[in-house]
């Protein structure tokens, strides 16, 4: 479970652009420490979890991994689709987006 979170804590700041250096001076803790956490070497504290949630903009939920209701499993790939949806938002050239969505749509329909 250490482990998932921190994943999530990276790929939601990965996702928000955000360098390690600045989500740890926001939170209040070391680089070396939020790599820790990232990394699932360090168990992340309720409040600390909090801080870094409101820092990222996202809910707690989403780095732990809990869905609406207790028990209801978290769809597939959830943290994945937050980062292509974070990144394909930061894309400014409609032509881009449409290359993409169509590269999405190719990859999708192929069989393995």
């Amino acid at each position: 479970m250490d482990a998932a979170v921190g994943r999530r804590i990276r790929d939601h700041r990965i996702a928000a652009g955000m360098a390690l250096g600045e989500l740890s001076s926001r939170v209040g803790v070391s680089q070396p420490q939020l790599y820790r956490y990232e990394a699932g070497l360090t168990r992340v504290a309720a409040s600390r979890l909090i801080m870094i949630a409101e820092v990222l903009g996202i809910s707690v939920e989403a780095l732990t991994g809990s869905g609406a209701s207790a028990g209801q499993p978290r769809p597939t790939g959830s943290a994945e689709i937050d980062v292509l949806l974070r990144a394909f938002n930061n894309i400014g050239q409609p032509e881009r987006r449409m290359a993409l969505i169509a590269l999405a749509r190719s990859m999708a329909d192929t069989d393995g």
